[in-house]
């Protein structure tokens, strides 16, 4: 875990352990990275900025896991982190 201090920053190490081998959506995954402060006014397209930035870190840096979005018809977009 140390090697992922100095890849990601601590909002996307929080997003990381928050969604652990579970599929979430963006909402759930705001509703806990927030639950201990102030929920900023855009949580939800900050997390989803936050996805975006850990899947192109691991791009970057060669990781052998992303985190992987996938939507079924009009259900909300689940985020989950896949192995390579």
């Amino acid at each position: 875990m140390s090697t992922l201090n100095h890849i990601f920053s601590k909002r996307e190490l929080l997003i990381l352990e928050v969604l652990g081998r579970r599929r979430m959506t963006i909402e759930e995954i705001s509703r806990k990275v927030f639950e201990q402060t102030k929920k900023p006014f855009d949580d939800k397209i900050s997390i989803a900025n936050s996805i975006s930035r850990i899947n192109k870190k691991c791009v970057h840096h060669k990781l052998k896991w992303s985190l992987h979005k996938r939507r079924k018809d009009n259900t909300p977009l689940t985020i989950k982190k896949e192995f390579k």
